[in-house]
């Protein structure tokens, strides 16, 4: 029997040369034995939390589906050094309130083709500025309780208006009467200078038909019995008719 125990300290790195006791620990209250888990003692915390103190504590990143951090209440100011990178927001409905406040700057939104709710002409306004080709303003005034655009026409002397439409010369009337059935002949005989405005009444109980030279039946354009037809055409321009009927009545009038 040995009578010490010895304990080579040369040998750190094996127990094969010093001597080795067997023991078990046991709990001073009940002596119940201690316990192990792959030869590391059991320690049981009997509080329900533990506090950690520690300076720059590693933990694991957090995961979105299952990890939250509550930072309502929480400001992200301009020097805040939050990255919060691309951010969607859905206020589902019944959810809280977002609030984006610009601490009394402006707040700059980029985007392509940026659908908002449609303007309500009982709550909305939109401004706009009418500019010239040089970017000047033009102005308006009130006129007739509402506002009138200002339109600054150049020139001296008296305003003239110049309708060219308008028929200020002469007119003629005259009745043409088929001399041989299905045979083109001109509408006017003598057409009025200067003409504007021609019609023509068929006065008859049978079809005529009006076209350019050689017009007939078979192409012509019709014109039923009692019908007038009126034409922009000037005095240049050939304008003949035909029937199937001899002595067929049309009248015309012709309009400078």
């Amino acid at each position: 029997m040995k009578d010490h125990l010895i304990f080579d300290v040369t040998d750190a790195t094996s127990i094969a040369a010093s001597d080795s006791v067997g023991s078990y620990i046991r709990a001073g209250d009940d002596g119940t034995q201690i316990g192990h888990v792959s030869d590391a003692l059991k320690v049981n915390f009997s509080n329900t939390t533990i506090a950690v103190t520690a300076t720059n504590l590693d933990i694991r990143d957090l995961v979105f589906a299952t990890d939250k951090v509550d930072i309502s209440g929480s400001t992200l100011g301009a020097n805040s050094g939050v990255d919060i990178g691309d951010v969607t927001i859905n206020n589902a409905a019944g959810g809280a309130a977002v609030n984006i406040q610009d601490g009394g700057n402006s707040i700059t939104v980029d985007a392509v083709n940026l659908d908002i709710r449609d303007l309500a002409a009982a709550t909305d306004s939109v401004a706009s500025w009418l500019k010239d080709g040089a970017g000047t303003s033009i102005t308006s005034r009130a006129e007739g309780g509402g506002q009138a655009l200002d339109v600054h026409i150049t020139g001296s002397g008296a305003l003239t208006i110049n309708d060219a439409a308008l028929a200020n010369t002469a007119i003629a009337n005259a009745v043409n009467t088929l001399g041989v059935a299905n045979t083109a002949e001109d509408v006017v005989a003598s057409p009025l200078a200067s003409r504007k405005y021609l019609l023509i009444y068929n006065n008859d109980n049978n079809k005529a038909y009006i076209g350019a030279t050689g017009v007939s039946a078979a192409n012509g354009f019709p014109l039923s019995p009692g019908s007038m037809m009126e034409l922009r055409a000037g005095a240049a321009v050939d304008i003949e008719w035909v029937s199937a009927k001899v002595s067929h009545d049309i009248r015309t009038l012709e309009l400078s």
